[in-house]
């Protein structure tokens, strides 16, 4: 009894030494469960990063919506620049180009380089809608 406790201790003791860090397959497992979650969660990342830059362009053209209101209320008509407007586009613009078309819509226009590139955002003046014609 023993001679097999001491071959079991021996055998353990050497398992011990010999059993230091991870195989090939264990590491390439790892390494593969991580690129799959990497590749399930990229476009919902896209998604949710192109929504949030949107808000940008909404939040402009409701501030152009609102002044044209009150160029309107003061004018009896609305303003056919943003120099007539008095309307400087935002230093912090980063996604989108922001232009008074004419006396009826506004625009904002995705910048190249970003995910929005190619996005036509519109405000109509009349019904104060906001819409995307085009990249959405």
């Amino acid at each position: 009894m023993d001679a097999w406790r001491n071959v079991f201790q021996s055998l353990l003791r050497r398992r011990e030494r010999t059993s230091r860090g991870f195989t090939l397959i264990e590491m390439l497992l790892v390494v593969s469960i991580i690129g799959l979650l990497a590749a399930i969660a990229m476009p919902g990342y896209q998604l949710y990063s192109r929504r949030a830059r949107r808000v940008e362009a909404r939040q402009e053209l409701g501030h152009i919506r609102r002044l044209q209101d009150k160029f309107f209320a003061e004018n009896g008509k609305y303003a056919k620049t943003g120099s007539e407007l008095s309307y400087e586009p935002p230093i912090g613009a980063t996604y989108y180009k922001y232009k008074v078309a004419d006396d009826k819509t506004s625009t904002a226009t995705g910048k190249a380089g970003f995910d929005v590139q190619g996005e036509l955002w519109t405000l109509t003046y009349a019904t104060g809608e906001i819409i995307c014609k085009a990249g959405c």
